[in-house]
């Protein structure tokens, strides 16, 4: 007897199973509504081009040295002293941004130190360069080693 009822346990278990599968299988799709179609589409232009007005500045500005504009700034604040006479006003206003240009790329050159890790080479050796100034030189000869 207890083989009899385990069988149909186990039958009965089987046919849950499959009902469970079954109704598994039939399930309604997920229908998306137009609308959250039509705003994704949406969102991901808005980001292709959000990005592309993003990037063009970023690119422009890698490509800008702080040497580069310490030498704009200067520029700047020449042509904006030689030409005060023909507009003043305005020339007094350039002379100011130069001013403030000036000021921060000289910050950012004293400050800010670059490494240019990248080893140069030339006939398969790595080129040093070694850069002393004539105050580095002077130093050396009253450094004690």
């Amino acid at each position: 007897m207890d083989e009899d009822e385990l069988n149909d346990d186990k039958e009965k278990l089987k046919k849950e199973i499959e009902d469970l599968l079954s109704e598994i299988n039939d399930f309604p799709k997920n229908k998306k509504s137009i609308f959250i179609v039509l705003f994704n589409k949406i969102k991901i232009v808005l980001t292709k081009i959000l990005f592309a007005f993003i990037s063009v500045p970023k690119n422009i500005i890698n490509r800008i040295s702080l040497n580069q504009l310490f030498l704009f700034s200067v520029v700047l604040i020449i042509v904006s002293l030689f030409f005060r006479r023909i507009n003043p006003l305005l020339m007094q206003w350039l002379f100011i941004l130069a001013s403030i240009l000036f000021v921060v790329s000289f910050a950012g050159l004293a400050l800010f130190k670059r490494d240019n890790r990248k080893e140069k080479y030339w006939r398969g050796r790595i080129i040093k360069y070694e850069n002393d100034s004539i105050f580095k030189k002077f130093l050396k000869l009253f450094k004690k080693d």
